[in-house]
């Protein structure tokens, strides 16, 4: 409903800019000539224009910072695998360090033999 909004709001101000500037101009670009081109016609294209323009450089931005952030979130990925590893070694290295303390604690040292 929103969209049907937007441009409805949109569509008035431009019908009303049509109506009121419906003067014939003819357009020279380098060697090229368009003779008796209303000019709502060549305000409007010119405004589409630069709103596709607008458009692609902003895909562009997008996609340039989907990637980046994908390049980060694998890193974070990497550095949490990294983490998690790191956290597996410690765990097992302290219950061999447990192990080991509850072998040799003083309640199972043999008096005698020293």
């Amino acid at each position: 409903m929103i969209p049907v909004l937007f441009f409805v709001l949109l569509a008035i101000p431009t019908a009303i800019f049509a109506t009121q500037n419906t003067v014939k101009v003819d357009i020279h670009f380098f060697q090229y000539s368009l003779p008796k081109i209303s000019l709502y016609l060549i305000v409007i294209i010119s405004f589409l224009t630069g709103v596709v323009f607008a458009l692609v450089i902003n895909i562009f931005k997008a996609v340039s910072t989907s990637a980046k952030l994908k390049v980060r979130e694998d890193a974070l990925r990497k550095e949490h695998h990294e983490k998690m590893e790191v956290t597996k070694k410690l765990h097992q290295v302290e219950l061999e360090n447990s192990e080991l303390q509850e072998k040799y604690s003083p309640e199972t040292v043999d008096e005698k033999s020293i």
